[in-house]
């Protein structure tokens, strides 16, 4: 009997409203598309990127000894270069030469 309402369901569906199995497939998609954008929008609305890297800094130095000096020199070394090509730059555009 539960079988013969289902068969009533889905032929009035698609006689009566002219919804076919792909017009569902493309609403089902659409809603399922729209839901997970919310889902990820809500979920990480809260977190910045530096919080992130905190959190997983912190985790990995506490499981590997001395990965926070290793850290801290990487860091360092970046930034001197970084600001040794930014002072070259400026050196450059306040003589008038380069660029």
């Amino acid at each position: 009997m539960a079988n013969d309402k289902w068969t009533m369901f889905k032929n009035s569906m698609h006689n009566e409203l002219a919804i076919s199995k792909e017009d569902i497939r493309v609403w089902v998609k659409e809603a399922v598309h729209e839901e997970a954008r919310k889902m990820l929008a809500n979920t990480f609305e809260d977190y910045s990127v530096r919080d992130i890297i905190k959190v997983i800094l912190k985790d990995e130095m506490k499981t590997h000894y001395g990965f926070k000096s290793e850290i801290k020199q990487y860091i360092a070394k970046e930034m001197v270069e970084q600001l040794s090509l930014s002072v070259k730059e400026d050196h450059i555009d306040q003589n008038g030469v380069g660029h």
